[in-house]
Protein backbone atom coordinates (compact mmCIF):
# COMPACT_ATOMS: atom_id res chain seq x y z
CA UNK A 1 0.00 0.00 0.00
CA UNK A 2 1.38 3.38 -0.91
CA UNK A 3 1.74 6.25 1.49
CA UNK A 4 -1.06 8.79 1.35
CA UNK A 5 -2.40 11.73 3.32
CA UNK A 6 -5.45 11.74 5.52
CA UNK A 7 -7.11 14.89 6.85
CA UNK A 8 -7.58 15.35 10.57
CA UNK A 9 -10.54 16.85 12.34
CA UNK A 10 -8.44 19.97 12.94
CA UNK A 11 -7.43 20.39 9.32
CA UNK A 12 -3.87 19.10 9.74
CA UNK A 13 -2.58 16.21 7.68
CA UNK A 14 -0.99 12.92 8.66
CA UNK A 15 1.57 11.17 6.52
CA UNK A 16 0.89 7.45 6.69
CA UNK A 17 3.87 5.17 6.64
CA UNK A 18 4.42 1.70 5.26
CA UNK A 19 1.54 -0.69 5.58
CA UNK A 20 1.87 -3.81 7.72
CA UNK A 21 -0.01 -6.81 6.34
CA UNK A 22 -2.24 -8.71 8.70
CA UNK A 23 -2.55 -12.50 8.44
CA UNK A 24 -5.97 -13.03 6.88
CA UNK A 25 -6.81 -16.37 8.49
CA UNK A 26 -6.48 -15.47 12.17
CA UNK A 27 -7.51 -11.85 11.76
CA UNK A 28 -11.14 -12.04 10.60
CA UNK A 29 -12.97 -12.67 13.87
CA UNK A 30 -10.79 -10.23 15.78
CA UNK A 31 -11.16 -7.50 13.19
CA UNK A 32 -14.96 -7.74 13.00
CA UNK A 33 -15.33 -7.28 16.74
CA UNK A 34 -12.60 -4.66 16.89
CA UNK A 35 -14.34 -2.62 14.17
CA UNK A 36 -17.60 -2.72 16.10
CA UNK A 37 -15.79 -1.84 19.32
CA UNK A 38 -14.08 1.16 17.74
CA UNK A 39 -17.31 2.46 16.23
CA UNK A 40 -19.29 1.99 19.43
CA UNK A 41 -16.57 3.54 21.59
CA UNK A 42 -15.85 6.57 19.48
CA UNK A 43 -18.22 7.00 16.51
CA UNK A 44 -17.03 10.58 16.07
CA UNK A 45 -13.70 9.26 14.83
CA UNK A 46 -15.32 7.34 11.97
CA UNK A 47 -14.28 8.83 8.62
CA UNK A 48 -17.07 10.68 6.85
CA UNK A 49 -19.25 8.50 4.71
CA UNK A 50 -18.52 5.32 6.66
CA UNK A 51 -21.38 3.10 7.68
CA UNK A 52 -20.62 1.11 10.81
CA UNK A 53 -23.16 -1.53 9.82
CA UNK A 54 -21.81 -2.31 6.38
CA UNK A 55 -19.91 -5.53 5.85
CA UNK A 56 -16.19 -5.13 5.21
CA UNK A 57 -14.44 -7.74 3.02
CA UNK A 58 -11.89 -9.68 5.06
CA UNK A 59 -9.40 -10.47 2.33
CA UNK A 60 -7.00 -7.58 2.62
CA UNK A 61 -6.46 -5.93 5.99
CA UNK A 62 -3.59 -3.52 6.50
CA UNK A 63 -2.45 -1.15 9.22
CA UNK A 64 -0.70 2.11 8.45
CA UNK A 65 1.44 3.71 11.13
CA UNK A 66 1.01 7.49 10.74
CA UNK A 67 3.44 10.20 11.78
CA UNK A 68 1.48 13.15 13.15
CA UNK A 69 2.52 16.64 12.10
CA UNK A 70 1.45 20.20 12.71
CA UNK A 71 1.10 22.30 15.82
CA UNK A 72 -1.63 20.09 17.26
CA UNK A 73 0.31 16.90 16.63
CA UNK A 74 0.33 15.84 20.27
CA UNK A 75 -3.42 16.34 20.60
CA UNK A 76 -3.96 14.37 17.42
CA UNK A 77 -1.75 11.65 18.83
CA UNK A 78 -4.05 11.40 21.82
CA UNK A 79 -7.09 11.18 19.57
CA UNK A 80 -6.00 8.83 16.82
CA UNK A 81 -3.67 5.93 16.32
CA UNK A 82 -2.99 3.47 13.51
CA UNK A 83 -5.11 3.74 10.36
CA UNK A 84 -6.91 0.46 9.69
CA UNK A 85 -7.57 -0.01 6.00
CA UNK A 86 -9.79 -2.82 4.81
CA UNK A 87 -11.39 -3.45 1.45
CA UNK A 88 -11.05 0.20 0.47
CA UNK A 89 -12.52 1.45 3.73
CA UNK A 90 -10.50 3.13 6.50
CA UNK A 91 -10.89 3.94 10.17
CA UNK A 92 -8.52 5.46 12.72
CA UNK A 93 -7.96 3.24 15.75
CA UNK A 94 -8.50 5.78 18.58
CA UNK A 95 -5.74 5.68 21.16
CA UNK A 96 -7.64 7.86 23.62
CA UNK A 97 -10.64 5.56 23.56
CA UNK A 98 -8.43 2.51 24.02
CA UNK A 99 -6.55 4.18 26.86
CA UNK A 100 -9.80 4.66 28.68
CA UNK A 101 -10.50 0.98 28.29
CA UNK A 102 -7.19 -0.69 28.90
CA UNK A 103 -4.87 1.86 30.48
CA UNK A 104 -1.83 3.77 29.39
CA UNK A 105 0.01 0.57 28.47
CA UNK A 106 -1.64 0.77 25.06
CA UNK A 107 0.50 3.84 24.46
CA UNK A 108 3.17 1.40 23.34
CA UNK A 109 1.09 0.94 20.20
CA UNK A 110 1.02 4.66 19.55
CA UNK A 111 2.72 5.62 16.30
CA UNK A 112 3.44 9.13 17.57
CA UNK A 113 7.14 9.70 17.94
CA UNK A 114 6.59 12.15 20.80
CA UNK A 115 4.89 9.49 22.90
CA UNK A 116 6.87 6.51 21.66
CA UNK A 117 10.27 7.99 22.46
CA UNK A 118 12.55 5.58 24.33
CA UNK A 119 12.88 6.95 27.90
CA UNK A 120 15.91 4.77 28.60
CA UNK A 121 19.32 6.37 28.32
CA UNK A 122 22.44 4.42 27.43
CA UNK A 123 25.21 4.00 29.97
CA UNK A 124 28.26 4.49 27.79
CA UNK A 125 30.63 3.90 30.69
CA UNK A 126 30.14 0.13 30.48
CA UNK A 127 30.39 -2.33 27.60
CA UNK A 128 30.88 -6.06 27.43
CA UNK A 129 32.30 -8.41 24.80
CA UNK A 130 29.58 -10.35 23.08
CA UNK A 131 30.03 -13.98 22.13
CA UNK A 132 28.00 -16.35 20.02
CA UNK A 133 25.37 -17.96 22.22
CA UNK A 134 25.87 -21.26 20.40
CA UNK A 135 29.48 -21.37 21.63
CA UNK A 136 28.58 -21.18 25.34
CA UNK A 137 29.71 -24.02 27.59
CA UNK A 138 27.74 -23.88 30.83
CA UNK A 139 28.91 -27.15 32.37
CA UNK A 140 28.86 -26.95 36.16
CA UNK A 141 26.83 -23.72 36.26
CA UNK A 142 24.20 -23.80 39.01
CA UNK A 143 21.18 -21.62 38.32
CA UNK A 144 17.88 -20.83 40.04
CA UNK A 145 15.15 -19.20 37.94
CA UNK A 146 12.19 -17.76 39.80
CA UNK A 147 9.45 -17.97 37.18
CA UNK A 148 11.32 -20.70 35.31
CA UNK A 149 8.23 -22.65 34.34
CA UNK A 150 6.86 -20.24 31.75
CA UNK A 151 7.66 -17.38 29.36
CA UNK A 152 11.15 -15.91 29.47
CA UNK A 153 12.19 -17.95 32.52
CA UNK A 154 11.32 -21.23 30.86
CA UNK A 155 13.08 -20.21 27.65
CA UNK A 156 16.28 -19.44 29.57
CA UNK A 157 15.98 -22.75 31.47
CA UNK A 158 15.64 -24.71 28.24
CA UNK A 159 18.49 -22.77 26.63
CA UNK A 160 20.88 -23.43 29.50
CA UNK A 161 20.08 -27.09 30.14
CA UNK A 162 21.53 -28.64 26.95
CA UNK A 163 24.68 -26.55 27.45
CA UNK A 164 25.40 -28.22 30.76
CA UNK A 165 23.82 -25.99 33.40
CA UNK A 166 21.88 -27.37 36.37
CA UNK A 167 18.68 -25.38 36.73
CA UNK A 168 16.16 -25.04 39.56
CA UNK A 169 12.89 -23.73 38.10
CA UNK A 170 10.45 -22.22 40.59
CA UNK A 171 6.83 -21.83 39.51
CA UNK A 172 3.37 -23.35 39.62
CA UNK A 173 3.04 -25.63 36.57
CA UNK A 174 6.05 -27.68 35.41
CA UNK A 175 6.15 -28.44 31.69
CA UNK A 176 9.67 -29.83 31.38
CA UNK A 177 9.61 -33.06 33.36
CA UNK A 178 11.34 -34.80 30.44
CA UNK A 179 14.38 -32.52 30.79
CA UNK A 180 16.78 -34.16 33.28
CA UNK A 181 18.81 -31.03 34.03
CA UNK A 182 15.86 -28.94 35.27
CA UNK A 183 14.65 -29.44 38.85
CA UNK A 184 11.17 -28.16 39.75
CA UNK A 185 10.16 -26.34 42.92
CA UNK A 186 6.43 -25.67 43.13
CA UNK A 187 5.43 -22.37 44.73
CA UNK A 188 2.69 -19.76 44.69
CA UNK A 189 4.72 -16.56 44.78
CA UNK A 190 1.66 -14.37 45.28
CA UNK A 191 1.98 -15.38 48.95
CA UNK A 192 4.82 -13.93 50.96
CA UNK A 193 5.05 -16.93 53.27
CA UNK A 194 5.59 -19.10 50.19
CA UNK A 195 8.26 -16.73 48.92
CA UNK A 196 9.97 -16.90 52.29
CA UNK A 197 9.85 -20.70 52.22
CA UNK A 198 11.38 -20.78 48.75
CA UNK A 199 14.11 -18.33 49.73
CA UNK A 200 15.04 -20.44 52.75
CA UNK A 201 15.02 -23.66 50.70
CA UNK A 202 17.13 -22.48 47.78
CA UNK A 203 20.77 -23.64 47.93
CA UNK A 204 22.00 -20.05 47.78
CA UNK A 205 25.46 -20.95 49.07
CA UNK A 206 26.24 -22.90 45.90
CA UNK A 207 24.33 -20.95 43.25
CA UNK A 208 26.13 -19.11 40.46
CA UNK A 209 23.09 -17.34 39.00
CA UNK A 210 19.70 -16.36 40.38
CA UNK A 211 17.28 -14.99 37.79
CA UNK A 212 13.93 -13.41 38.67
CA UNK A 213 11.40 -13.49 35.83
CA UNK A 214 8.26 -13.87 37.94
CA UNK A 215 5.64 -11.27 37.13
CA UNK A 216 2.10 -10.48 36.09
CA UNK A 217 0.19 -7.41 34.99
CA UNK A 218 -2.77 -6.14 37.04
CA UNK A 219 -6.33 -6.56 35.88
CA UNK A 220 -9.16 -4.06 35.38
CA UNK A 221 -10.16 -4.37 39.04
CA UNK A 222 -7.91 -4.43 42.06
CA UNK A 223 -7.15 -7.96 43.26
CA UNK A 224 -5.89 -8.69 46.75
CA UNK A 225 -4.10 -11.80 48.01
CA UNK A 226 -5.10 -13.68 51.15
CA UNK A 227 -2.37 -11.72 52.92
CA UNK A 228 -3.93 -8.37 52.03
CA UNK A 229 -1.47 -7.32 49.32
CA UNK A 230 -2.39 -6.07 45.86
CA UNK A 231 -1.72 -9.09 43.65
CA UNK A 232 0.64 -7.54 41.11
CA UNK A 233 2.66 -5.94 43.91
CA UNK A 234 2.91 -9.33 45.64
CA UNK A 235 3.94 -11.39 42.61
CA UNK A 236 6.00 -8.94 40.58
CA UNK A 237 8.00 -7.24 43.33
CA UNK A 238 7.49 -8.14 47.00
CA UNK A 239 8.04 -11.89 46.51
CA UNK A 240 11.40 -11.03 44.95
CA UNK A 241 12.31 -8.76 47.84
CA UNK A 242 11.50 -11.53 50.33
CA UNK A 243 13.61 -14.09 48.46
CA UNK A 244 16.56 -11.72 48.02
CA UNK A 245 16.54 -11.03 51.75
CA UNK A 246 16.61 -14.77 52.47
CA UNK A 247 19.35 -15.71 50.01
CA UNK A 248 21.45 -12.51 50.00
CA UNK A 249 23.66 -13.18 53.03
CA UNK A 250 24.24 -16.82 51.98
CA UNK A 251 25.19 -16.24 48.34
CA UNK A 252 28.65 -17.56 47.48
CA UNK A 253 29.51 -19.15 50.81
CA UNK A 254 30.18 -22.60 49.30
CA UNK A 255 32.04 -21.42 46.19
CA UNK A 256 35.26 -19.84 47.51
CA UNK A 257 37.29 -20.69 44.38
CA UNK A 258 34.75 -19.34 41.89
CA UNK A 259 36.00 -16.98 39.18
CA UNK A 260 33.03 -14.69 39.63
CA UNK A 261 30.77 -13.65 42.47
CA UNK A 262 27.25 -15.06 42.42
CA UNK A 263 24.97 -12.99 40.21
CA UNK A 264 21.35 -12.01 40.70
CA UNK A 265 19.39 -10.73 37.70
CA UNK A 266 16.09 -8.97 38.36
CA UNK A 267 13.85 -8.62 35.33
CA UNK A 268 11.49 -5.67 35.01
CA UNK A 269 11.54 -2.31 33.24
CA UNK A 270 14.44 -0.41 34.83
CA UNK A 271 15.63 2.90 33.51
CA UNK A 272 12.24 4.21 32.37
CA UNK A 273 11.91 6.90 35.06
CA UNK A 274 9.23 5.27 37.22
CA UNK A 275 9.43 6.06 40.94
CA UNK A 276 6.23 4.55 42.35
CA UNK A 277 3.90 6.00 44.98
CA UNK A 278 5.46 5.68 48.42
CA UNK A 279 2.20 6.63 50.11
CA UNK A 280 0.18 3.97 48.27
CA UNK A 281 2.33 1.00 47.24
CA UNK A 282 -0.62 -1.28 47.93
CA UNK A 283 -2.97 0.73 45.68
CA UNK A 284 -5.56 1.18 48.45
CA UNK A 285 -6.15 4.92 48.19
CA UNK A 286 -6.79 4.69 44.47
CA UNK A 287 -6.41 2.00 41.85
CA UNK A 288 -5.40 2.18 38.23
CA UNK A 289 -3.88 -0.85 36.64
CA UNK A 290 -1.00 1.04 35.06
CA UNK A 291 -0.23 3.08 38.19
CA UNK A 292 -0.30 -0.11 40.25
CA UNK A 293 2.13 -1.83 37.92
CA UNK A 294 4.48 1.14 37.92
CA UNK A 295 4.82 0.65 41.68
CA UNK A 296 6.33 -2.77 40.91
CA UNK A 297 8.51 -1.38 38.11
CA UNK A 298 10.01 1.15 40.52
CA UNK A 299 10.28 -1.51 43.23
CA UNK A 300 12.35 -3.87 41.10
CA UNK A 301 14.77 -1.14 40.09
CA UNK A 302 15.05 -0.11 43.74
CA UNK A 303 15.70 -3.75 44.64
CA UNK A 304 18.69 -3.93 42.27
CA UNK A 305 20.22 -0.68 43.50
CA UNK A 306 19.62 -1.39 47.18
CA UNK A 307 20.83 -4.99 47.06
CA UNK A 308 23.97 -3.98 45.16
CA UNK A 309 24.95 -1.91 48.20
CA UNK A 310 23.60 -4.28 50.84
CA UNK A 311 25.27 -7.49 49.63
CA UNK A 312 28.91 -6.97 48.56
CA UNK A 313 29.29 -10.76 48.40
CA UNK A 314 27.22 -10.87 45.18
CA UNK A 315 26.55 -8.85 42.04
CA UNK A 316 23.05 -7.59 41.24
CA UNK A 317 21.83 -6.49 37.80
CA UNK A 318 18.59 -5.25 36.24
CA UNK A 319 17.17 -6.53 32.96
CA UNK A 320 14.65 -4.72 30.76
CA UNK A 321 13.55 -7.24 28.12
CA UNK A 322 11.09 -4.92 26.40
CA UNK A 323 8.03 -6.55 24.87
CA UNK A 324 8.19 -10.33 24.63
CA UNK A 325 5.58 -12.66 23.14
CA UNK A 326 4.22 -14.24 26.32
CA UNK A 327 0.81 -14.41 27.99
CA UNK A 328 1.76 -11.91 30.73
CA UNK A 329 -0.71 -9.34 29.36
CA UNK A 330 -3.78 -11.62 29.60
CA UNK A 331 -4.83 -10.36 33.01
CA UNK A 332 -4.41 -6.74 31.94
CA UNK A 333 -7.33 -7.10 29.53
CA UNK A 334 -9.50 -9.15 31.86
CA UNK A 335 -8.72 -12.49 30.21
CA UNK A 336 -8.48 -13.81 26.67
CA UNK A 337 -10.62 -11.07 25.17
CA UNK A 338 -10.74 -9.94 21.57
CA UNK A 339 -8.98 -6.74 22.52
CA UNK A 340 -6.22 -8.79 24.16
CA UNK A 341 -5.82 -10.90 21.02
CA UNK A 342 -5.69 -7.83 18.82
CA UNK A 343 -3.11 -6.12 21.03
CA UNK A 344 -0.97 -9.26 21.09
CA UNK A 345 -1.17 -9.42 17.32
CA UNK A 346 -0.01 -5.82 17.08
CA UNK A 347 2.81 -6.40 19.55
CA UNK A 348 3.73 -9.53 17.65
CA UNK A 349 4.87 -7.32 14.80
CA UNK A 350 7.68 -5.90 16.95
CA UNK A 351 8.10 -8.20 19.97
CA UNK A 352 10.73 -10.91 20.35
CA UNK A 353 9.95 -14.51 21.23
CA UNK A 354 11.11 -15.77 24.64
CA UNK A 355 13.49 -18.12 22.84
CA UNK A 356 15.18 -15.38 20.82
CA UNK A 357 15.52 -13.24 23.95
CA UNK A 358 17.09 -16.16 25.84
CA UNK A 359 19.55 -16.67 23.00
CA UNK A 360 20.43 -12.97 23.01
CA UNK A 361 20.70 -12.41 26.77
CA UNK A 362 22.36 -15.59 28.09
CA UNK A 363 25.86 -14.57 26.94
CA UNK A 364 25.41 -11.42 29.04
CA UNK A 365 24.41 -13.42 32.13
CA UNK A 366 27.73 -15.29 32.16
CA UNK A 367 30.03 -12.62 30.70
CA UNK A 368 33.22 -12.12 32.75
CA UNK A 369 33.01 -8.41 31.90
CA UNK A 370 30.19 -7.95 34.41
CA UNK A 371 32.42 -8.72 37.36
CA UNK A 372 32.78 -5.70 39.64
CA UNK A 373 29.87 -3.80 38.09
CA UNK A 374 27.05 -4.62 40.49
CA UNK A 375 24.01 -2.40 40.02
CA UNK A 376 24.20 -2.02 36.23
CA UNK A 377 20.96 -2.27 34.20
CA UNK A 378 20.56 -3.62 30.66
CA UNK A 379 18.01 -3.09 27.89
CA UNK A 380 16.45 -5.73 25.65
CA UNK A 381 19.57 -5.91 23.48
CA UNK A 382 21.89 -6.27 26.43
CA UNK A 383 23.15 -2.68 26.27
CA UNK A 384 23.90 -0.94 29.56
CA UNK A 385 21.36 1.73 30.52
CA UNK A 386 21.33 4.39 33.20
CA UNK A 387 19.07 4.02 36.25
CA UNK A 388 15.99 6.20 36.57
CA UNK A 389 17.19 9.65 37.71
CA UNK A 390 15.24 9.83 40.98
CA UNK A 391 16.39 6.36 41.98
CA UNK A 392 19.99 7.52 42.09
CA UNK A 393 19.00 9.29 45.32
CA UNK A 394 19.88 6.79 48.05
CA UNK A 395 17.52 8.47 50.53
CA UNK A 396 14.58 7.85 48.18
CA UNK A 397 15.67 4.25 47.61
CA UNK A 398 15.88 3.71 51.37
CA UNK A 399 12.42 5.25 51.84
CA UNK A 400 10.98 2.94 49.17
CA UNK A 401 12.51 -0.09 50.87
CA UNK A 402 11.15 1.05 54.24
CA UNK A 403 7.66 1.42 52.77
CA UNK A 404 7.98 -2.07 51.27
CA UNK A 405 9.03 -3.51 54.63
CA UNK A 406 6.06 -1.85 56.32
CA UNK A 407 3.72 -3.40 53.76
CA UNK A 408 5.32 -6.80 54.32
CA UNK A 409 4.79 -6.56 58.06
CA UNK A 410 1.08 -6.16 57.40
CA UNK A 411 1.19 -9.52 55.64
CA UNK A 412 2.66 -11.06 58.78
CA UNK A 413 6.08 -11.64 57.20
CA UNK A 414 9.21 -10.21 58.71
CA UNK A 415 12.03 -9.73 56.23
CA UNK A 416 15.38 -11.25 57.05
CA UNK A 417 17.81 -8.59 58.23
Amino acid sequence: MSSRKAPSSSGHEYATGDAVRAPCISWSSVFADLKAWVFNRSPGLMPSGEDSSQEWPLADVSINKPTFRGESGQAECNAKGPLLTHGGHSVWLPMSAMNGAVGECVDVLSPCRERNADPMKRDNSFTWRRVDAASLDLKGLKVAILGGTGGIGRAISRFMDPRGASVVAVGQIFRDSEVPGIQFVKADLSLMREAQRVGQALPAEALDLVIFTTGILPGPKREETAEGIERDMAVSYLSRLVIVREIGPRLGKDRPAARMKPRVFIMGFPGVGQTGRLDDLNSEKSYGRWTAHMNTVAGNEVLVLHAARRYPNANFFGLNPGFIKTNIRTNLFGGDTLLYRFTEWMLGLIASSPESYADRITPLLVSPDLEGHSGVMFDRKGRAILPSPKLTDSSYVNAFVAASEALMSRAGVRLAS
